[in-house]
């Protein structure tokens, strides 16, 4: 989809391809997984000892090499159809572009623009096809390495060596199944998430799992560095394989290879896995017409179509949620190819069905139709064959019998939803997050904002150079960090690596609570240069951070405004 160009299918492990957001800086700087500095030498082998040390086993005939941006394109194209389905990207550019999204000029162009996307912001990855660790010269290196060493990065694809040498290698693990592009994007967060949850243990022991809630920092950042749909890949995945780990230890996660989630919807949803097994769903055949392409599109691509259609991530992922079966097709007449596309869905309960359609109908193209549960959305050339085609669903319609069943996981996934995703709220002209007890204001000449699914504060108007003022929040895991002391020292050290200059450092109290108050500059990772502003203070199990942004350009006309918005930063304690 536009996100399209965010999910090939390159194995790649996202501190390596993140692109370093200004306005997210400090999140960096105060990880909950510190720091590692590089091995001196042979990071492979290093990597490949800590792996051994929780039972991933990586083949020694795996290599390191360097490859250069030619090499680096040729692996990401041939993994697109070791990892997606074919036709993959022709059916996503027929439904884009007949939605009147951005899907390029043809299927060719959205896969190059996907591997384009891919190749700017990698560093490494793991290449199936020559079993061996690709590594990258590259500035995105380079910054990975001064935030937090080669090793986080290398443990991460190395992972994907283990899972690459099991029985029928990861070749084998995405051709196991009628290839959808469900099955395959359920599959990618399986691997992902597994290497997501490995690495971790080798780096921080597995005990250290056993104190993580969730892993919701390291998704935000996915979002904003990499894409959504990568994000959400990873998000996703991380979130399974932490579940699976939970019930059963990495030997639980290991087994998801084994016995993976038949559809994205099990991925997506805790309650959901394991029970809510996707209905079978078929458009129907159309006389004079010859179905080009076909595939399952699935509920991680539905929340993603939602999302580039406008919708919020709450609202697009409660319209989601409710997913039960899909098929999209493609018709061709044979003197003109795609000349019509139908795609026909199932939700679990009639108000999920009646939601969907409710958010599509915004696209305002084509022809949407509910009957109960099923939706059938039909897009043609013309309005006569669209009707052909309408006509031809309406009178092939599967009868559906209630699932209490899956109405019930859905109630429950949306349920989880909202408490995971309703997290803060605009109420007036404040921007509340009653769960960390935070309370930011929002001056007039201000907007709340959702970028990649993320909730930032943005100053409008006067943008320069893609650039907005800005302030985020984000809460994340406080880790080992014991005090803010600790905290500031963490920061001193890594902001030396990065060569950020600190105008101010210290402790203070507001409201009754301490607060890591920070002034510092720099260039990051190329940007132009900025200037931030920063509040920190520690709330049980979470480590809260409040970060305004400016161009240093800006500096002069905007500090004041700045420093006003975050003295009137109001926390409340516990």
């Amino acid at each position: 989809m536009a996100g399209a160009r965010d999910h090939g299918g390159a194995m790649t492990a996202l501190a390596a391809c993140r692109r370093l957001a200004p306005a997210l800086l400090p999140l960096w700087l105060a990880a909950v997984v510190r720091g590692q500095a590089a091995p001196a030498e042979d990071f492979v082998a290093e990597a490949s000892r800590r792996l051994a040390a929780v039972g991933c086993t990586v083949p020694a005939e795996v290599r390191a090499e360097a490859r250069g941006a030619a090499e680096v394109i040729a692996d990401l194209d041939a993994q697109q159809d070791l990892f997606l389905p074919p036709d993959a990207y022709l059916l996503q550019h027929e439904l884009l572009r007949r939605l009147g999204l951005p899907a390029g000029r043809n299927a060719e162009a959205l896969r190059q623009q996907a591997i384009a996307a891919m190749a700017r912001g990698l560093s490494a990855y793991y290449d199936p096809r020559g079993r061996c660790f690709v590594r990258l010269e590259s500035r995105t290196l380079e910054v990975t390495e001064q935030l937090g060493g080669s090793l986080p990065l290398v443990v991460h694809e190395l992972v994907h060596a283990h899972q690459d040498a099991r029985e029928g290698g990861l070749t084998g693990f995405f051709a196991a199944v009628p290839r959808t592009l469900d099955s395959a994007l359920a599959r990618r967060c399986t691997v992902e998430g597994e290497a997501e949850i490995v690495a971790f243990a080798a780096l921080q022991g597995e005990a250290a799992l056993a104190k993580v809630e969730d892993l919701a920092v390291a998704g935000v950042l996915d979002r904003l560095f990499a894409g959504e749909v990568t994000g959400l890949i990873y998000e996703s995945g991380r979130r399974l394989a932490l579940a699976r780990h939970q019930a059963g230890g990495l030997q639980a996660v290991a087994a998801l290879w084994r016995s993976p989630p038949p559809s994205t919807e099990q991925v997506l949803h805790a309650a959901k896995f394991g029970r809510d097994v996707p209905t079978a769903v078929v458009v129907p055949a159309v006389e004079g017409l010859a179905r080009a392409a076909s595939t399952t599109i699935g509920e991680l691509m539905v929340l993603h179509l939602l999302r580039q259609l406008g919708h919020n991530r709450l609202d697009a992922s409660l319209a989601a949620a409710g997913w039960d079966g899909d098929e999209l097709v493609v018709f061709d007449r044979g003197d003109e190819a795609a000349v019509a596309l139908a795609w026909r869905s199932v939700w679990d309960r009639e108000e999920d069905a009646a939601d969907f359609v409710a958010r599509v109908e915004v696209a305002g193209r084509g022809r949407l139709v509910r009957a109960g549960r099923l939706v059938d959305w039909v897009a043609a050339a013309d309005a006569v064959l669209q009707d052909r085609i309408a006509a031809a669903c309406a009178a092939d319609r599967p009868a559906l019998e209630p699932d209490d069943v899956d109405a019930a996981t859905t109630a429950a996934a949306e349920a989880a939803l909202r408490a995971a995703l309703d997290q803060s709220r605009a109420e007036g002209r404040r921007w509340r997050h009653d769960a960390i007890g935070l309370d930011v204001p929002m001056p007039d000449g201000w907007d709340l904002r959702q970028i990649q699914g993320v909730d930032i504060l943005m100053r409008t108007g006067g943008a320069r150079a893609g650039f907005a003022t800005n302030v985020n929040v984000l809460a994340q895991p406080r880790g080992e960090v014991v005090d803010l002391e600790e905290l500031a020292a963490l920061t001193r050290q890594q902001f030396g690596q990065l060569g950020v200059d600190i105008d101010q450092l210290e402790v203070q109290a507001r409201d009754g609570v301490e607060v890591l108050q920070l002034e510092y500059h720099g260039q990051i990772g190329g940007s132009a240069p900025l200037r931030f502003l920063a509040l920190a203070y520690l709330r049980g199990e979470k480590q809260v951070w409040i970060t305004a942004t400016a161009l240093q350009s800006t500096w002069g006309d905007q500090e004041a405004e700045l420093r006003r918005l975050l003295e009137d930063v109001r926390i409340t304690a516990p």
